[in-house]
Protein backbone atom coordinates (compact mmCIF):
# COMPACT_ATOMS: atom_id res chain seq x y z
CA UNK A 1 0.00 0.00 0.00
CA UNK A 2 1.60 3.58 -1.32
CA UNK A 3 2.64 5.89 1.81
CA UNK A 4 -0.56 8.71 2.21
CA UNK A 5 0.62 12.07 0.98
CA UNK A 6 1.26 14.67 3.88
CA UNK A 7 2.08 17.03 1.56
CA UNK A 8 -0.50 19.35 2.77
CA UNK A 9 0.68 19.18 6.67
CA UNK A 10 2.72 21.76 6.99
CA UNK A 11 0.90 24.40 4.04
CA UNK A 12 -0.97 27.18 6.12
CA UNK A 13 -3.16 27.18 3.24
CA UNK A 14 -4.62 23.77 3.28
CA UNK A 15 -4.12 23.19 7.08
CA UNK A 16 -5.36 25.14 10.05
CA UNK A 17 -1.96 24.03 12.22
CA UNK A 18 0.71 24.21 9.56
CA UNK A 19 3.12 26.62 11.03
CA UNK A 20 3.71 24.76 14.26
CA UNK A 21 1.99 21.97 15.63
CA UNK A 22 2.04 18.10 16.87
CA UNK A 23 0.57 15.30 15.78
CA UNK A 24 0.12 11.97 18.08
CA UNK A 25 -1.17 8.84 16.73
CA UNK A 26 -1.94 6.46 19.29
CA UNK A 27 -3.08 2.54 19.49
CA UNK A 28 -4.75 0.42 22.00
CA UNK A 29 -5.62 3.98 23.98
CA UNK A 30 -9.23 5.33 24.54
CA UNK A 31 -9.33 9.64 24.34
CA UNK A 32 -9.44 9.15 27.69
CA UNK A 33 -6.49 7.86 28.43
CA UNK A 34 -4.64 9.48 26.23
CA UNK A 35 -5.77 13.17 27.30
CA UNK A 36 -4.61 11.57 30.68
CA UNK A 37 -1.52 10.97 29.64
CA UNK A 38 -0.94 14.38 27.87
CA UNK A 39 -1.92 16.23 31.13
CA UNK A 40 -5.26 17.10 30.45
CA UNK A 41 -8.29 16.46 32.55
CA UNK A 42 -11.80 14.29 30.34
CA UNK A 43 -13.89 15.41 32.78
CA UNK A 44 -13.09 19.05 32.65
CA UNK A 45 -14.59 21.59 30.25
CA UNK A 46 -13.07 22.36 27.00
CA UNK A 47 -12.60 25.17 24.87
CA UNK A 48 -13.47 26.36 21.30
CA UNK A 49 -10.32 25.48 19.11
CA UNK A 50 -10.81 29.32 18.04
CA UNK A 51 -10.71 30.43 21.43
CA UNK A 52 -7.52 28.53 22.45
CA UNK A 53 -5.68 29.31 19.17
CA UNK A 54 -4.06 32.39 20.86
CA UNK A 55 -4.41 31.65 24.19
CA UNK A 56 -2.39 31.15 27.30
CA UNK A 57 -2.70 27.53 27.62
CA UNK A 58 -1.77 24.55 25.93
CA UNK A 59 -4.11 22.31 24.88
CA UNK A 60 -4.89 18.91 22.68
CA UNK A 61 -7.57 17.91 20.75
CA UNK A 62 -8.23 13.97 20.44
CA UNK A 63 -10.20 11.89 17.81
CA UNK A 64 -10.87 8.74 17.55
CA UNK A 65 -9.62 7.43 14.08
CA UNK A 66 -9.55 3.73 12.50
CA UNK A 67 -6.68 2.06 14.15
CA UNK A 68 -6.60 4.42 17.16
CA UNK A 69 -6.69 7.72 18.68
CA UNK A 70 -4.73 11.02 16.74
CA UNK A 71 -3.85 13.76 19.05
CA UNK A 72 -3.22 17.24 17.75
CA UNK A 73 -1.68 20.18 19.37
CA UNK A 74 -1.72 23.77 17.84
CA UNK A 75 1.97 25.36 19.14
CA UNK A 76 2.63 22.48 21.10
CA UNK A 77 5.34 19.47 21.78
CA UNK A 78 3.98 17.54 24.26
CA UNK A 79 3.41 14.41 22.31
CA UNK A 80 7.55 14.53 21.33
CA UNK A 81 8.24 14.37 24.89
CA UNK A 82 9.17 10.57 26.31
CA UNK A 83 7.25 11.63 29.50
CA UNK A 84 4.16 11.43 27.47
CA UNK A 85 4.59 9.45 24.66
CA UNK A 86 6.05 6.12 26.84
CA UNK A 87 2.85 6.08 29.20
CA UNK A 88 0.63 6.49 25.93
CA UNK A 89 2.48 3.78 24.22
CA UNK A 90 1.65 1.09 27.14
CA UNK A 91 -1.18 -0.51 25.31
CA UNK A 92 0.20 -0.51 22.30
CA UNK A 93 2.47 2.01 20.19
CA UNK A 94 2.86 5.89 20.01
CA UNK A 95 4.41 8.15 17.59
CA UNK A 96 4.58 11.54 17.05
CA UNK A 97 5.99 14.30 14.34
CA UNK A 98 6.44 17.97 16.31
CA UNK A 99 7.71 20.59 14.54
CA UNK A 100 7.99 24.55 14.97
CA UNK A 101 7.66 27.97 13.28
CA UNK A 102 11.48 27.70 13.04
CA UNK A 103 11.37 24.41 11.51
CA UNK A 104 12.75 22.43 14.27
CA UNK A 105 11.44 18.97 13.63
CA UNK A 106 11.34 15.64 16.06
CA UNK A 107 10.00 12.28 14.55
CA UNK A 108 9.45 9.55 17.80
CA UNK A 109 8.19 6.83 18.27
CA UNK A 110 7.60 4.06 21.75
CA UNK A 111 5.77 0.82 22.23
CA UNK A 112 5.23 -0.61 25.45
CA UNK A 113 6.14 2.15 27.62
CA UNK A 114 9.37 2.63 25.96
CA UNK A 115 11.23 5.18 23.69
CA UNK A 116 12.03 3.09 20.77
CA UNK A 117 13.56 5.72 18.87
CA UNK A 118 13.14 9.50 17.93
CA UNK A 119 15.40 11.59 15.95
CA UNK A 120 15.54 15.32 13.92
CA UNK A 121 15.40 14.84 9.90
CA UNK A 122 18.14 16.96 9.68
CA UNK A 123 20.24 13.45 10.69
CA UNK A 124 17.75 10.24 10.37
CA UNK A 125 20.92 8.18 10.70
CA UNK A 126 21.61 9.47 14.26
CA UNK A 127 17.91 8.46 16.36
CA UNK A 128 18.10 8.11 19.82
CA UNK A 129 16.15 5.92 22.33
CA UNK A 130 15.68 2.34 23.60
CA UNK A 131 16.18 0.74 20.39
CA UNK A 132 16.67 2.90 17.81
CA UNK A 133 17.50 0.47 15.20
CA UNK A 134 13.89 -0.69 14.97
CA UNK A 135 13.23 2.40 13.00
CA UNK A 136 14.78 1.23 10.16
CA UNK A 137 12.10 -0.32 8.44
CA UNK A 138 9.67 2.43 9.02
CA UNK A 139 12.55 4.67 7.37
CA UNK A 140 12.96 2.61 4.52
CA UNK A 141 12.82 4.66 1.03
CA UNK A 142 12.23 7.70 2.62
CA UNK A 143 15.16 10.81 2.08
CA UNK A 144 14.87 13.69 4.05
CA UNK A 145 17.31 15.71 2.60
CA UNK A 146 15.02 17.31 0.04
CA UNK A 147 13.91 19.35 3.17
CA UNK A 148 9.83 18.00 3.60
CA UNK A 149 10.63 16.33 6.83
CA UNK A 150 7.14 17.52 7.90
CA UNK A 151 5.55 15.33 5.47
CA UNK A 152 7.99 12.80 5.42
CA UNK A 153 7.91 12.68 9.14
CA UNK A 154 4.50 11.67 9.77
CA UNK A 155 4.95 8.82 6.66
CA UNK A 156 7.07 7.34 9.45
CA UNK A 157 4.36 7.93 12.04
CA UNK A 158 1.66 6.50 9.51
CA UNK A 159 3.92 3.07 9.19
CA UNK A 160 4.93 2.54 12.55
CA UNK A 161 1.14 2.80 14.12
CA UNK A 162 -1.11 2.34 11.24
CA UNK A 163 -2.90 5.52 12.17
CA UNK A 164 -3.30 7.73 9.40
CA UNK A 165 -4.61 11.35 9.26
CA UNK A 166 -6.50 13.33 6.81
CA UNK A 167 -7.14 17.34 5.90
CA UNK A 168 -10.81 16.99 6.82
CA UNK A 169 -9.96 15.49 10.94
CA UNK A 170 -7.84 18.77 11.36
CA UNK A 171 -9.85 21.00 9.79
CA UNK A 172 -12.91 19.65 11.58
CA UNK A 173 -11.67 19.90 15.07
CA UNK A 174 -13.87 22.13 16.97
CA UNK A 175 -12.70 21.72 20.72
CA UNK A 176 -9.49 21.42 22.07
CA UNK A 177 -8.86 20.15 26.42
CA UNK A 178 -6.41 22.53 28.04
CA UNK A 179 -3.79 20.27 29.60
CA UNK A 180 -1.39 21.09 32.75
CA UNK A 181 2.12 19.46 31.43
CA UNK A 182 3.61 16.21 33.21
CA UNK A 183 6.60 16.70 34.47
CA UNK A 184 10.14 16.11 32.72
CA UNK A 185 11.56 13.19 34.20
CA UNK A 186 14.50 13.49 36.85
CA UNK A 187 17.76 12.11 34.90
CA UNK A 188 21.44 12.91 35.81
CA UNK A 189 23.05 15.18 33.72
CA UNK A 190 25.56 13.84 31.29
CA UNK A 191 28.20 16.73 32.05
CA UNK A 192 28.30 18.34 34.82
CA UNK A 193 30.57 20.78 33.50
CA UNK A 194 28.25 22.55 31.05
CA UNK A 195 25.46 22.65 34.03
CA UNK A 196 23.64 26.41 33.35
CA UNK A 197 24.82 27.14 36.86
CA UNK A 198 28.05 28.03 34.95
CA UNK A 199 26.75 30.96 33.31
CA UNK A 200 25.50 31.90 37.14
CA UNK A 201 28.38 31.20 39.05
CA UNK A 202 31.24 28.87 37.90
CA UNK A 203 32.97 29.34 41.07
CA UNK A 204 30.49 27.93 42.59
CA UNK A 205 29.82 25.04 40.13
CA UNK A 206 33.06 24.00 40.53
CA UNK A 207 33.00 23.68 44.53
CA UNK A 208 29.88 21.91 44.42
CA UNK A 209 31.15 19.52 41.22
CA UNK A 210 34.02 18.68 43.78
CA UNK A 211 31.95 17.49 47.02
CA UNK A 212 31.33 13.96 49.04
CA UNK A 213 27.39 12.70 48.35
CA UNK A 214 26.47 13.32 51.70
CA UNK A 215 27.10 16.71 51.49
CA UNK A 216 25.34 17.17 47.96
CA UNK A 217 22.12 15.67 49.32
CA UNK A 218 22.55 18.07 52.50
CA UNK A 219 23.12 21.14 49.64
CA UNK A 220 20.33 19.92 47.97
CA UNK A 221 18.18 19.92 50.69
CA UNK A 222 18.87 23.11 52.12
CA UNK A 223 18.59 25.09 48.83
CA UNK A 224 15.70 23.36 48.57
CA UNK A 225 14.22 24.29 51.97
CA UNK A 226 15.49 27.67 51.71
CA UNK A 227 13.89 28.27 48.90
CA UNK A 228 10.20 26.75 49.47
CA UNK A 229 10.37 29.15 52.64
CA UNK A 230 11.43 32.12 50.36
CA UNK A 231 8.47 32.09 48.17
CA UNK A 232 5.83 31.45 51.01
CA UNK A 233 5.63 27.75 50.21
CA UNK A 234 6.52 26.15 53.28
CA UNK A 235 3.15 26.40 54.87
CA UNK A 236 1.05 24.05 51.46
CA UNK A 237 0.33 20.72 52.97
CA UNK A 238 1.12 18.90 49.51
CA UNK A 239 4.55 19.92 49.84
CA UNK A 240 5.09 18.91 54.42
CA UNK A 241 6.13 15.25 54.25
CA UNK A 242 8.96 16.47 51.73
CA UNK A 243 9.75 19.62 54.05
CA UNK A 244 9.91 17.23 57.37
CA UNK A 245 12.02 14.61 55.84
CA UNK A 246 14.72 16.87 54.66
CA UNK A 247 14.46 19.19 57.88
CA UNK A 248 15.08 15.84 59.34
CA UNK A 249 18.11 14.52 56.93
CA UNK A 250 15.90 12.55 54.71
CA UNK A 251 15.32 11.96 51.53
CA UNK A 252 11.83 11.32 49.78
CA UNK A 253 10.11 11.44 46.61
CA UNK A 254 7.72 14.06 45.88
CA UNK A 255 4.39 12.04 45.66
CA UNK A 256 1.45 12.86 43.92
CA UNK A 257 -0.23 15.87 45.51
CA UNK A 258 3.22 17.74 45.43
CA UNK A 259 4.01 16.65 41.82
CA UNK A 260 0.67 17.99 41.18
CA UNK A 261 1.03 21.52 43.16
CA UNK A 262 4.84 21.92 41.45
CA UNK A 263 2.95 21.23 37.85
CA UNK A 264 -0.39 23.69 38.65
CA UNK A 265 2.77 26.25 39.96
CA UNK A 266 4.66 25.60 36.57
CA UNK A 267 1.39 26.26 34.64
CA UNK A 268 0.57 29.34 36.99
CA UNK A 269 3.60 31.03 36.23
CA UNK A 270 3.34 30.11 32.16
CA UNK A 271 -0.09 32.14 31.92
CA UNK A 272 1.79 35.11 34.09
CA UNK A 273 4.74 35.33 31.77
CA UNK A 274 2.00 35.31 29.18
CA UNK A 275 0.10 37.98 30.23
CA UNK A 276 3.15 40.09 31.32
CA UNK A 277 6.62 38.55 29.66
CA UNK A 278 8.74 42.15 31.29
CA UNK A 279 7.39 40.58 34.74
CA UNK A 280 6.58 44.53 35.21
CA UNK A 281 3.24 43.18 37.44
CA UNK A 282 4.42 42.07 40.95
CA UNK A 283 1.97 39.10 40.71
CA UNK A 284 3.93 37.51 37.78
CA UNK A 285 7.08 37.48 39.59
CA UNK A 286 5.43 36.00 42.34
CA UNK A 287 3.95 33.23 40.34
CA UNK A 288 7.51 33.30 38.65
CA UNK A 289 9.51 32.83 42.49
CA UNK A 290 6.64 30.51 43.35
CA UNK A 291 7.58 28.07 40.19
CA UNK A 292 10.98 28.45 41.08
CA UNK A 293 10.62 27.15 44.53
CA UNK A 294 8.71 24.11 43.51
CA UNK A 295 11.24 23.14 40.64
CA UNK A 296 14.34 23.45 43.29
CA UNK A 297 12.01 21.17 45.82
CA UNK A 298 11.36 18.34 43.23
CA UNK A 299 15.04 18.96 41.85
CA UNK A 300 16.18 18.16 45.07
CA UNK A 301 14.69 14.58 45.08
CA UNK A 302 16.67 13.31 41.99
CA UNK A 303 18.67 10.18 42.76
CA UNK A 304 21.72 11.54 41.46
CA UNK A 305 23.34 14.08 44.44
CA UNK A 306 25.32 16.18 42.06
CA UNK A 307 22.44 16.54 39.62
CA UNK A 308 20.43 17.29 42.66
CA UNK A 309 22.27 19.78 44.59
CA UNK A 310 23.03 21.40 41.03
CA UNK A 311 19.71 22.11 39.63
CA UNK A 312 18.26 22.74 43.29
CA UNK A 313 20.36 25.30 43.63
CA UNK A 314 20.19 26.76 40.00
CA UNK A 315 16.31 26.55 40.65
CA UNK A 316 16.11 27.97 44.22
CA UNK A 317 17.90 31.48 43.11
CA UNK A 318 15.01 32.54 41.30
CA UNK A 319 13.08 32.11 43.93
CA UNK A 320 15.01 34.56 46.03
CA UNK A 321 15.33 38.56 44.88
CA UNK A 322 17.63 40.13 42.90
CA UNK A 323 18.33 36.43 41.28
CA UNK A 324 19.57 34.97 44.14
CA UNK A 325 22.93 36.92 44.58
CA UNK A 326 22.72 36.48 48.53
CA UNK A 327 21.40 32.76 48.43
CA UNK A 328 24.31 32.01 46.21
CA UNK A 329 26.88 33.47 48.43
CA UNK A 330 25.18 31.77 51.15
CA UNK A 331 25.71 28.29 49.54
CA UNK A 332 29.00 29.02 48.97
CA UNK A 333 30.14 30.04 52.61
CA UNK A 334 27.73 26.44 53.60
CA UNK A 335 30.59 24.74 51.16
CA UNK A 336 33.32 26.33 52.52
CA UNK A 337 32.65 25.53 56.22
CA UNK A 338 30.92 21.86 55.61
CA UNK A 339 32.81 19.20 56.79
Amino acid sequence: MPDSDYSWLDDPMRCPVAVAACITAITGSSTDEVLAAFGADPAAPTLASEQAAFGPEPTVATITVPGGVLAVENNGWQGSRPEVLQPLSSRGRAASIYWNVNALTRVSGAEAGLLVGAFDPVSPDQPVGDDPDRLAAVLAGLDFSAGDWVAQGMVVVERFTGVAITPDIVTSIERVHVLTPVLDDLRPHAAPTFHALRWVDPDLLAAVAGQPRDTLRRLARWSASEAVAAAGLDQESALSAVLQAFAEGQDRSLGADAAALVRELEAEANRAGHRDSAGANPATRDAWRRAAAARALRAATNQDPLTAALDSLDAARLAFPELGVEFLRQARHRLANSE
